[in-house]
């Protein structure tokens, strides 16, 4: 249960860097684009979609550990 708290949080400030990341570039981006750059578009998924995938690795990772 531990493990998969520090496991969670871990993912959660990653995520966030990377929403971060892809903020500051998509302005950088925006000043010499003609077709505007979303946030969404640089992460290329939507952050729902990643809790999902990160749940679902997280289990794969836990049965092998346990096998």
């Amino acid at each position: 249960m531990e493990l998969q708290d520090l496991t969670e949080g871990y993912q959660e400030r990653v995520d966030l860097e990377m929403h971060r990341l892809a903020w500051h570039a998509a302005n950088l981006m925006n000043v010499h684009l003609k077709k505007k750059v979303t946030v969404k578009k640089l992460l290329g998924k939507e952050r729902n979609m990643a809790m999902e995938e990160r749940e679902r690795q997280f289990t794969r990772l836990m049965e092998a550990r346990k096998g």
